[in-house]
């Protein structure tokens, strides 16, 4: 079952998955998936863990993921995606610099409110879940908050490396042209280590990573009102035809479709 209220959406799902069924991608919105049972791998920006019960994600908006199924073991999970916009400067400070992964104490706050989700949805009419479902980000994202000493936060089976650097590194900087020699020189690895590592972690072309970072970063733009021509200009696109072009490829529509309606 999902639902979606205004830019949020909520999900709960149960189904017993097939090995190679999911796919690496990127959006604007954060993500929280709560992970209840399973034989998963999840990656994040191609650091990679191996899911047990009562891990709770944090992804964060234009991060590279993926659920990585090990077996077809039954997968349950609740899954949120929604946007800061309306979020509250204290949370939305907290979920900037949060853990990626922590696993949560047994019957903690916060597992209750995601299993109170299934009885909401089964007692409540459509406009009394609305209100239920409106308050349920805030309510997790603060006990998430202040609740860390009792979590116990996640370590990657791969720890940190060059790759992750680079990968930081083009998180940071959207506006650039960043090509594979610019960032064979800053990371003082070689051209086919940049190209051969975002195939084998990510599985991924180096160009189709960032093209689809860079776009949805100017999509944040366009959505603020941002006239698109200032933006492919601002974000050192080659014309405004290669801009328009890879953003209609990377979203599906153009940047006139995304434009505040007065």
């Amino acid at each position: 079952m999902h639902y979606s209220i205004k830019q949020n959406l909520y999900a709960y799902k149960t189904d017993y998955p097939e090995v190679n069924s999911f796919r690496q991608h990127m959006h604007n919105e954060y993500e929280i998936l709560y992970f209840i049972q399973g034989d998963v791998d999840y990656s994040i920006e191609g650091v990679l863990y191996h899911l047990r019960p009562r891990d709770l994600l944090i992804i964060r908006p234009r991060t590279f993921h993926c659920t990585l199924p090990v077996s077809s073991a039954k997968y349950e999970r609740f899954l949120i995606n929604f946007t800061d916009d309306d979020l509250k400067p204290p949370i939305r400070d907290y979920l900037k610099n949060a853990v990626s992964v922590v696993n949560l104490p047994e019957n903690s706050v916060i597992d209750t409110l995601f299993h109170n989700f299934i009885t909401a949805e089964n007692r409540f009419s459509k406009e009394e879940l609305e209100i239920y479902l409106t308050s349920l980000v805030d309510n997790i994202v603060l006990f998430l908050k202040f609740a860390q000493l009792e979590m116990k936060e996640s370590l990657p089976e791969k720890k940190k490396n060059v790759f992750a650097d680079v990968l930081r590194y083009i998180d940071e900087n959207p506006t650039e042209n960043i090509t594979v020699p610019k960032l064979a020189e800053l990371f003082f690895v070689s051209d086919s280590w940049i190209m051969h590592s975002f195939r084998k972690r990510l599985g991924v072309g180096f160009s189709q990573y960032v093209s689809r970072k860079r776009i949805l970063y100017t999509q944040t733009l366009v959505k603020k009102g941002e006239n698109p021509a200032t933006v492919a200009e601002k974000c050192n696109f080659e014309s405004y035809s290669t801009f328009y072009r890879q953003y209609k490829n990377v979203l599906g529509h153009s940047p006139s479709a995304d434009v505040p309606k007065d």
